[in-house]
């Protein structure tokens, strides 16, 4: 079952490259960015929403969400900074340089996250061949930009 959850990452990863090509062209042809990234915002908001109800999740309650921890909001924040930054990135370095970027900030990201622990993740500390890994990941985007 673990090649099915491998299988999924692959694609959520193509996924990634090709989201930001959709909503430049959205952008373009809704003559803006933030309409292009409020039209995909909103198609996920109304493709969640009927998975919901497809699923029939029951409504939380109110006092559920209002006990959350004010940065537990900015999965939001930061879904629309990615949204809107890959949008804007992908017309002026192109989609494989926009992706290539986007991995090298994730695996930095994922490396602190990694090694410090944080939001309750089993630390991994950065190593050698970590290091040598992510310094080979940087090096590619140095050699996808160059050409």
């Amino acid at each position: 079952m673990e090649w099915l959850y491998g299988i999924l990452a692959l694609l959520a990863g193509a996924a990634i490259a090709l989201q930001p090509v959709v909503n430049a062209v959205a952008a373009d042809n809704m003559r803006h960015a933030v309409w292009g990234a409020l039209a995909s915002a909103a198609v996920t908001f109304l493709l969640l929403a009927v998975a919901a109800a497809a699923l029939r999740l029951p409504v939380p309650a109110l006092r559920v969400v209002e006990g959350f921890p004010p940065w537990l909001y900015g999965g939001g924040v930061i879904g629309a900074f990615m949204l809107f930054a890959a949008l804007l990135a992908v017309p002026r370095l192109g989609a494989t340089t926009t992706a290539a970027l986007i991995i090298a900030g994730q695996l930095a990201a994922a490396l602190m996250i990694d090694h410090v622990g944080w939001f309750g993740i089993p630390v991994h500390l950065i190593n050698v061949p970590r290091i040598i890994g992510a310094l080979c990941l940087f090096g590619g985007v140095l050699l996808i930009r160059a050409s």
